[in-house]
């Protein structure tokens, strides 16, 4: 996470090892965490919802100023939008999503 952040300043040894949208913001980090998951869970339910969560997380945040690296660490290239983080245009689609999210809830 982001050094300045507060899980990345609990968690500040992980930053020596894994840059801030590095790894955990790759394909191979989807597939490594969703695969550890139904290794413990045994649940392909769950692996699926997991799978989903993280992989809109990161598309999300491929939409940023900042990108992300997708076939990270065997590239340096990124995947970048022109949303800057924190901006209002984030917040507006966080809430549009937000609604589609609790309509599809009460419709299934």
């Amino acid at each position: 996470d982001h050094p300045k952040s507060r899980l990345g300043q609990m968690a500040w040894p992980l930053s020596v090892f894994f840059e801030h949208r590095g790894f955990f913001h790759s394909f191979f980090g989807i597939a490594t965490f969703t695969f550890l998951l139904f290794l413990i869970s045994n649940s392909m339910l769950y692996s699926i919802a997991f799978l989903l969560g993280y992989a809109s997380h990161i598309f999300a945040d491929a939409l940023t100023t900042s990108g992300i690296g997708p076939l990270h660490p065997l590239m340096k290239f990124r995947l970048r939008g022109a949303m800057h983080t924190g901006a209002f245009c984030e917040y507006a689609l966080f809430f549009v999503l937000m609604a589609v999210n609790i309509f599809l809830l009460l419709i299934i």
